[in-house]
Order: structure tokens, then sequence, then C-alpha cells
């Protein structure tokens, strides 16, 4: 005999399933906090103010800025903060007239062979060569134009160029086929001389990797 199952008893047995199914399980334990790290660092700090830093301003490590005479000091030491570097510096540029150079012959300079001048430049010391920067024009009557100068003069390409030295400046031209078969024709030449003002010191490089600057009134 076939057995039925009345909706009464599977309503029943459905609630069974969801109340057994609805259970909440129990919450872990929370893991206990990590130890807190060590402060890092403090990082340097660029200090101005309109007068010569006393020892009690700033820290070891720190820059100062006399805003008055544009002197840097720093980084301070121990020991203080040291003589300033006058970051203004006076330009005292030296130029020439036009001038021809002279004595022009064949040579040969780190085996290229050239035609060689030279332009007289008394000016020039030997401490100009290490802190100096050079400047040389030359005109053949179309303009001026800066050395160094590239041109297919003569039917073939060349460069004119310079190389200072003390008291005078080597002009040089170089032909690509390095066959040293043009020379200088009537040409020109003045020079600018400027020389070098403040030697930027090592310690200035670190200012880039500084975080702020404060300044004191």
């Amino acid at each position: 005999m076939q057995k039925t199952i009345s909706l009464l008893s599977l309503s029943f047995l459905l609630l069974l399933l969801i109340a057994g199914c609805s259970k909440n399980g129990t919450n872990g334990t929370d893991g206990t906090n990590g130890t807190n790290g060590t402060n890092g660092t403090n990082g340097n700090t660029i200090l101005s103010g309109n007068s010569d830093p006393t020892s009690s301003i700033g820290n070891v490590g720190d820059f100062y800025l006399n805003l008055t005479t544009d002197s840097l000091f720093g980084p301070k030491t121990a020991s203080g903060w040291g003589t300033g570097i006058a970051l203004k510096g006076t330009a005292n540029v030296i130029f020439s007239n036009w001038n021809t150079a002279g004595t022009p012959h064949d040579s040969t300079i780190d085996g290229s062979a050239d035609v060689i001048a030279y332009l007289l430049a008394p000016a020039i010391t030997a401490a100009d060569l290490d802190s100096a920067s050079f400047l040389v024009y030359f005109t053949f009557g179309a303009g001026e134009f800066p050395l160094p100068y590239t041109s297919y003069a003569g039917g073939k390409g060349s460069v004119i160029s310079f190389i200072p030295t003390v008291g005078q400046f080597v002009i040089t031209r170089w032909t690509f086929d390095n066959s040293a078969s043009i020379g200088f024709g009537d040409l020109q030449y003045r020079f600018v001389i400027i020389p070098g003002g403040v030697n930027v010191p090592d310690a200035f490089r670190q200012l880039a990797k500084e975080e702020h600057v404060t300044t004191i009134d």
C-alpha cells in the first residue's frame, strides 16, 4: 500500500532543517597588536635669516642662508657653523675686439689632421682653465657665428672650433676626410671670457635632499 506524506509533515521537516542551518558559529579571538617601530632620524633643515647664524641656531647637519649677504653656512657640525660661502659672485666678464688668428699651419691633435692658428688672449690664466667659461665668435662678412661652426666651404665638410690655453686660443679647422686641406681664409675672431665666481661646495649638493625650509626672523 502506497504511503502519502502530508503537507503538514513536510513543512515541519523544512522548519527543522532551516533552524539547524541558521545556527551561528563562535567568533574567533582577535590577534595581538604588533610592536611599534622606532622613529626615523630627523631630516636636516635649511634655515635662513637676515644675519649670520649664532651657535644656538640649528642642529648638526643643518644649513643656513644669510638673506642679506647671500652667504650659505653649513652643514653645521659639533664645532658650529664655520665660515659662510658667498653665493653671489661678480662676473668680471672679459671680451675682445675683432682680430685675426696668426701663424696658421698644419697640425695633428688627438689623431685629427687640423689646420690651426693662434688668437692672442693674454687674459687667460691657468686658473681660468679650471673655472672660467669661454666663448669665441668669427665673421667672414656674412654675419657673426659662434664656434664651433660646421660648413661645406671649399667643397668639403669641415668644423672650425677652438681650444683655450694660457694666453691664447688655438683655433682649429678639421675636414671630414681628415685631410687638413681647408684653411681659414680671411676670418676674424673675438672672444668672451667669463671667470668663475663662486665654487659650489660638495655639501651644497645635499640641499636637494632636504625636506623643508625654515625662516628665522
